[in-house]
């Protein structure tokens, strides 16, 4: 009994583990695609703009 509990126990932890150091990087992720259709979006406008 106390070797499952110990088992889910170590994935609980290595599940908590993976969620805080993936979610920094999840961030960054969003951030740079935030930042590339900002980018996109400026880049149409120029097109129109010098038609």
């Amino acid at each position: 009994m106390s070797d499952k509990f110990s088992k889910i126990l170590c994935l609980q932890n290595f599940v908590c583990f993976i969620y805080e150091y993936s979610s920094p990087i999840i961030e960054l992720f969003e951030d740079f695609e935030k930042k590339a259709t900002t980018a996109k979006k400026i880049k149409l406008m120029i097109n129109l703009l010098f038609r």
